[in-house]
């Protein structure tokens, strides 16, 4: 008797539980209220296995994305060549450098290449030439602006000169060297002092900033490393309406 009630509230139980999974499934109102419509029979069964494939499919994605995501930054940590390298692959074929733009099968492809020798091997800076660069770029204060000019054209984006060729970074110190470059007067610590000011003042400036840095700006972030004429448009564009 005790096992037959079981299996009675067993049933119950069961059926009332693919009700409320068939209500949900098909947007049904409660017993009580006016029916939308009747599910297809067997609608329950397909709907659920449906959903069920869709998300181990997409479980499946996520862990092959974040498992090549984890492999491409454990690269980038142990060959300071691989960062220039991946610049070089995705500019080449017209992609965006942000890893987490990419599907995992791209990273998969630069990754597995790679570490099979696929890429050029490149002769890296060495500490003394960084070293070197930055006495350089601190002898001349318009070098920065060049520099980062200059990475964009001929380094693929990569500013840091650690994971740079010493290649390019040669290259840059010699037309340097040689007058390729205008002398530049950078920002005053006035117009610094002002554009800091600014940005603390209002969200809106802060913005502005942004905004002006993709542009005008040309990416440099720091306004020590502009030249005056360029840091100083910013303050006449943002004030131009104050009265």
């Amino acid at each position: 008797a005790p096992a037959a009630a079981a299996a009675t509230r067993c049933s119950q139980y069961s059926s009332r539980s693919s009700a409320e999974r068939l209500r949900r499934l098909w947007a049904l109102p409660p017993d009580d209220d006016e029916p939308r419509g009747a599910a297809p029979q067997g609608a329950e069964v397909r709907g659920a296995s449906e959903e069920e494939g869709d998300a181990e499919e997409e479980e499946e994605e996520d862990n092959e994305y974040y498992l090549w995501l984890s492999r491409f930054a454990s690269l980038e940590k142990r060959d300071r060549s691989a960062s220039l390298a991946w610049n070089r692959f995705c500019v080449e074929q017209g992609e965006p450098t942000n890893p987490r733009m990419h599907k995992w099968t791209f990273l998969q492809r630069f990754v597995e290449g790679f570490e099979a020798g696929e890429f050029p091997e490149l002769e890296m800076t060495t500490r003394r030439d960084v070293e070197d660069f930055n006495i350089f770029r601190k002898d001349n204060p318009s070098a920065q602006w060049h520099w980062l000019q200059y990475c964009a054209k001929h380094c693929y984006g990569i500013r840091n000169p650690k994971k740079v060729a010493v290649g390019m970074l040669r290259k840059f110190i010699e037309d340097y060297e040689t007058g390729e470059y205008e002398d530049l007067k950078m920002a005053t610590p006035e117009t610094v002092g002002l554009i800091l000011e600014l940005q603390r003042r209002d969200e809106k400036y802060r913005k502005a900033w942004l905004d002006f840095i993709d542009g005008v700006g040309r990416g440099v972030r720091d306004p020590r490393h502009m030249p005056d004429e360029v840091a100083s448009k910013f303050i006449l564009d943002v004030t131009a309406d104050i009265a």
